[in-house]
């Protein structure tokens, strides 16, 4: 089920949520988000404040034990093949339409993926079960076979042939998350195809991940223990905003990527799971180099160049992405001036640390 290549590990690699503009809802940390009327306010405010408040502290990754971050979807498509809008927010706090379940099933595949197929069947073959336990299955697309991203449409379409137009579930495009395209493709925690997750509705906790438990998730068995569930802590950073270069956070996302000239080195670090945007100087080429201690925690780095038109990972003819990745450091790669390049953790190994960049003139 791993993602890998013979050649490059950068060509499916799941990235980090490099662009992923989530911004954290307004309130306390309170799972059930209570009401708080804040300092001064009167009756008439009361009445205005949300009765449930989506927890704050999530991450920028799916994985056993974190909480997963508030994605929406208004192109969702039911068993029927109706669309609909769909949010993890909704299902959290939303009991007239969520009331009944306990649990959501994430499952994640791709149209390349030769495993997904039998996975995705496998699942489908219990819903009804799982859906008396309390459970809703939701299948998510993250790309088509050519490596896009696939519409609503084409989402729904391509669960309903593995499954001969008799199955159940939500299906969702991934490549129209929001608030950012392909968010789950993004997120670390996605580390191979298929990807699935046990997603506790009172608290927004994983409590399953199929990668960390290597055999297929009997999802009865966790679906029916879900209330007593303990996950496993998650893997967190190993270091925080403090140690991020001295741009801060400003470079996450490509519109404010850092202008890096010849001659010049940043020393960043990677600490919430998301890349670090930069703008190469210079005239004609130059050499980019990334250093980096691949023994701090089996931290894994890789430089890629991003699409500036496209707002997305660039790939040649082939599908491959433009980079470099030996996952030893350092990494290299010599590209044109003006390209627009992406730092981000290899995500199956959910790295975090201190890294180095400089740009030499060639």
């Amino acid at each position: 089920m791993r993602r890998t290549h013979d050649t490059t590990i950068l060509r499916l690699l799941a990235v980090g949520a490099a662009v992923l503009a989530l911004g954290a809802c307004a309130g306390d940390d309170d799972d059930n988000g209570g009401a708080d009327t804040g300092v001064g306010g009167d009756a008439s405010d009361v009445a205005n404040v949300p009765t449930c408040q989506y927890p704050t502290d999530y991450e920028y990754i799916l994985a056993e034990g974190t909480k997963a971050p508030p994605l929406a979807w208004t192109t969702a498509r039911d068993e029927n093949g109706n669309i609909m809008d769909f949010s993890f927010e909704d299902f959290h706090c939303n009991d007239d339409a969520w009331g009944d379940y306990n649990s959501l099933i994430v499952i994640v595949s791709a149209g390349w993926c030769p495993n997904c197929p039998d996975y995705i069947r496998s699942v489908d073959a219990i819903e009804g079960e799982l859906e008396a336990l309390g459970a809703r299955v939701v299948y998510v697309e993250a790309e088509t076979d050519d490596f896009t991203s696939p519409t609503g449409a084409q989402a729904n379409a391509h669960i309903n042939t593995i499954l001969r137009n008799s199955g159940g579930g939500i299906r969702i495009s991934d490549g129209e998350s929001l608030p950012t395209p392909r968010s789950i493709f993004w997120l670390a925690g996605i580390q191979a195809f298929p990807s699935a997750f046990v997603i506790r509705r009172d608290d927004m906790r994983v409590i399953a991940d199929q990668f960390e438990a290597r055999a297929p998730l009997d999802f009865e068995a966790v679906v029916a223990g879900v209330a007593d569930a303990d996950p496993i802590a998650p893997r967190l950073p190993s270091c925080g905003p403090s140690d991020e270069e001295a741009a801060d956070w400003s470079n996450n996302d490509p519109m404010s990527a850092t202008v890096l000239n010849p001659g010049e080195a940043v020393e960043g670090a990677i600490c919430n799971y998301s890349g670090d945007f930069y703008k190469l100087g210079g005239t004609g080429d130059v050499r980019v180099e990334l250093s980096y201690d691949s023994k701090d925690a089996g931290n894994i780095f890789l430089l890629v160049l991003w699409d500036d038109e496209a707002q997305d990972l660039y790939r040649n003819a082939e599908g491959y992405l433009v980079g470099s990745g030996s996952g030893e450091g350092p990494e290299t790669v010599e590209l044109p001036a003006g390209s627009t390049v992406l730092v981000f953790p290899r995500t199956d190994q959910r790295s975090s640390g201190e890294y180095s960049i400089v740009v030499t003139q060639l």
